[in-house]
């Protein structure tokens, strides 16, 4: 899942040694981690991950300035981004996220979960529940903003308050829970902090039926009525925490499966959510071409109201010049700290056969290096990494503490179909 400036994670590659035992990749040739990655695992190198380039005339540092332009006019950015597998949108859209976290953004990545032909968005909204804390926080979170309109009534009009408070509460309430009068009545029996009353308010979240004395519609059978939760939920949250939500709906590709109806269900709930008069969230979507072509769950109706400039297709790194700079990146951060690069070389050299390898190639020689940027051209990152981890794979299995020109020639891109890409 990325571009340029890729990262890499611990990995389970073994090798059996003298006495028996076995010895990762990563020990072997005294490195960090081996080549392989999970964007959102490893946080702290997201730097690494984000591509430079977003597309081939858009740079990471002009994206995130439109962004930062965008949100210092107070605007709620919905965008689209378009690339293949391993491209590198998880990454980008984490990093950015991140970035602009201190714009009082706070950002949630809400991964689409396995869906079937029928599966209606009901499924997207329970992982954002879960991202925004489960149960309690969400609860929390609800029952707090409905506090906070009542004081904002009764600050700004103490004596209609005193006389007819629901009255006067009632325009406060429908401001930030956009009318849902469902929810509204199920958090006022809430308020209060009733364990029960809590516990029917989280029922009906979740697709129960909640309270039985409040008539109210079931949120997995009423698609209109979960599109309102959905842009309500975003209005509380910024009410009650100060903040808006920027909201990454990451592997959308799963939904290319989906039929005529659930399609036109996902599509109605990304209509809503990213239009421009929905302003208390920010909403990134991640999709592969193929599904977003497919139209399962982004049409040309939600694409008209993202606008052709927030459609963002990633592009292959196909420079074998930029291939080479990205591998010898994450080679130099990826060496364990205090490793005397230079003892192993004049260790092992015998095993170089008149290649060269530095302190900045190691544990790779420049004439491997140099291969994977010739053989890897027009290729995503993801396949990239898989081939530094099989040819360090394949070396260490030949007892050799260098991966020379010999271990890339016997890679090809089509035979990293096998290489697992999680742990």
């Amino acid at each position: 899942m990325l571009d340029p400036f890729y990262i890499l994670v611990i990995q389970t590659d073994i090798m059996s040694t003298n006495n028996g035992g076995v010895q990762l990749i990563a020990d072997w040739y005294g490195l960090k981690y081996s080549y392989r990655f999970d964007p959102v695992r490893e946080r702290e190198h997201r730097l690494f991950m984000a591509p430079r380039m977003i597309t081939e005339n858009e740079s990471l540092e002009s994206h995130l300035s439109k962004f930062q332009g965008d949100l210092m006019a107070d605007l709620t950015p919905k965008r689209i981004y378009s690339g293949d597998p391993g491209n590198g949108k998880t990454h980008l859209l984490l990093h950015v996220s991140e970035k602009l976290a201190s714009h009082n953004f706070e950002f949630k990545h809400v991964e689409c979960p396995a869906l079937g032909k029928s599966v209606k968005p009901f499924v997207l909204f329970t992982e954002l529940l879960n991202r925004l804390g489960g149960k309690n926080a969400v609860i929390d979170l609800i029952i707090d903003a409905y506090k906070k309109c009542r004081k904002d009534a009764i600050n700004e009009q103490p004596e209609q308050y005193a006389d007819e408070s629901e009255k006067t509460l009632s325009p406060y309430l429908d401001k930030v829970f956009l009318g849902n009068t469902d929810l509204t009545d199920l958090t006022k029996a809430a308020v209060d902090n009733d364990e029960t009353k809590r516990r029917n308010l989280w029922l009906w979240l979740t697709g129960g039926k909640g309270d039985p004395s409040i008539t109210a519609v079931n949120l997995k059978d009423d698609g209109a009525a979960l599109v309102r939760i959905f842009k309500a939920l975003f209005s509380i949250y910024e009410k009650s925490t100060g903040k808006k939500l920027l909201v990454i709906f990451d592997e959308l590709d799963k939904g290319k499966i989906l039929g005529p109806e659930a399609s036109e269900a996902w599509n109605e709930l990304f209509r809503q959510i990213c239009d421009a008069s929905q302003k208390n969230a920010g909403i990134l979507m991640a999709i592969t071409p193929e599904t977003l072509n497919s139209k399962a769950v982004i049409d040309e109706s939600v694409k008209s109201r993202v606008g052709d400039g927030n459609l963002i297709e990633l592009t292959k790194m196909s420079d074998s010049g930029d291939i080479e700079n990205f591998v010898k990146e994450i080679v130099a951060w990826n060496r364990k700290d205090g490793l005397d690069v230079e003892e192993k070389i004049n260790e092992f050299k015998s095993e170089l056969n008149g290649e060269d390898v530095t302190v900045s190639s190691y544990p790779f020689t420049n004439e491997a290096i140099q291969e994977i940027g010739d053989t890897y051209s027009d290729s995503v990152p993801r396949d990239i990494l898989g081939a530094l981890n099989r040819a360090c794979a394949m070396a260490q299995q030949g007892g050799k503490h260098f991966v020379t020109l010999e271990y890339i020639s016997k890679l090809k891109p089509d035979d990293l179909s096998d290489i697992p890409t999680s742990e």
